[in-house]
């Protein structure tokens, strides 16, 4: 790849990603067809930040984006979202079945800087519709893009 001669540091970016960083899931949905527990390579959030840290320097910021299966089943995926969003700009679509309050703890750093935006997909199998709304609100209340989003399958 050729170096960009004036790589960007602020949007708009000249990069942007979509990452299934794992097909993992914690849910086992009726309708979902996600072979869920296949196997995975796991880089640790260090190893990651290296090679994000070279198309950084050749191309600047990028856009992330996160799906999979869970992207919160990789391990330490929070710590890589701390490492990551200091360069980058991320989004992540979630079942949101992650601990909140250790997300608003790692990525403090990260959302004074430039916000991480929180895809919460509603799974109606596994969340109890006010459950699911109080947590898009305290991610929201902490700095966090939020949007909500269901799965679309009868009978729901």
């Amino acid at each position: 790849m050729n170096k960009i001669a004036n790589p960007r540091k602020e949007p708009p970016y000249q990069v942007y990603w979509c990452w299934d960083i794992s097909y993992k899931c914690n849910f086992k949905c009726s309708y979902c067809i996600v072979d869920t527990w296949r196997e995975t390579r796991y880089l640790t959030p260090e190893e990651w930040n290296k090679r994000w840290n070279a198309i950084y320097d050749n191309y600047g910021s990028s856009h992330i984006r996160f799906s999979g299966g869970e992207p919160f089943c990789y391990p330490k995926f929070i710590d890589l979202l701390a490492l990551l969003g200091m360069n980058n700009t991320l989004n992540v679509t979630t079942n949101l079945s992650f601990d909140a309050e250790e997300l608003v703890r790692k990525t403090k750093k990260v959302i004074e800087r430039t916000k991480i935006a929180i895809a919460g997909s509603y799974h109606p199998e596994y969340y109890e519709v006010d459950d699911f709304i109080k947590k898009i609100a305290y991610l929201r209340d902490n700095g966090f893009h939020v949007s909500a989003t269901m799965v679309s399958w009868p009978p729901f």
